[in-house]
């Protein structure tokens, strides 16, 4: 007997897989978390939103890039938030997704790795 005959068994198709770059999956990921504290490292800017509509901001990157460190960027927006408390009507954090892919996904590897 030939084997045009018999029944080929069924091949499962093949899984899709969808091309999504490290970027584009820590974006939704931050999006999708509750952010109640952001290091200061991560921050491209950070925008003061007042109750009379002004914007004052604050480029966290061009600080940090000028020479201040970490501490010292982070004890001056801890001082803009104090001076401005009363008229702040919201406050706005932009957070530089590459910095955090880079710190975060290390981490995720390595908690991943172990888990197997």
């Amino acid at each position: 007997m030939s084997n045009q005959n018999q029944p080929q068994p069924r091949k499962s198709p093949k899984r899709k897989r969808l091309n999504v770059s490290i970027k584009d999956r820590w974006n939704k990921i931050l999006k999708e978390v509750e952010k109640e504290t952001v290091p200061v490292d991560v921050l491209q800017a950070v925008t003061f939103k007042l109750v009379d509509g002004t914007d004052v901001k604050v480029n966290i990157k061009e600080l940090i890039n000028s020479g201040y460190s970490s501490e010292e960027v982070e004890a001056f927006l801890n001082e803009k938030l104090e001076q401005l408390e009363s008229y702040i009507d919201d406050v706005d954090y932009f957070v530089n997704i590459d910095d955090v892919a880079n710190v975060i996904q290390p981490m995720t590897d390595s908690i991943l790795r172990d888990l197997k």
